[in-house]
């Protein structure tokens, strides 16, 4: 749909996948992102901050909004989900077989 240049309707298709799939975080993540840079910052982060709720150790929706926050402005913020990720990846590398 992006391709075909139907935004609007990407952006539902996405939607209704985030909401379908209430247990994937992918499908959360990509519609926030979506939503930031194609309606508005505020409505991508408020999508990707309540699907953080949900799955607050997704490597990708830490990333996300930590790189959003710092771009409002928000460092305290994103300094705080840069410690939570890098916590996740030191314990993840010391998970190794």
């Amino acid at each position: 749909l992006i391709r075909q240049r139907r935004g609007s309707a990407a952006l539902e298709a996405l939607r209704e996948a985030a909401r379908l799939a209430r247990d994937e975080p992918r499908f959360a993540y990509v519609y926030g992102v979506a939503l930031y840079d194609g309606v508005g910052a505020a409505r991508g982060r408020a999508v990707l901050d309540a699907a953080l709720t949900r799955f607050p150790n997704d490597r990708d929706l830490l990333h996300a909004v930590a790189a959003y926050a710092q771009a409002a402005g928000d460092a305290p913020a994103a300094q705080r989900h840069l410690q939570r990720l890098h916590s996740i990846e030191a314990a993840l590398a010391g998970a190794t077989p």
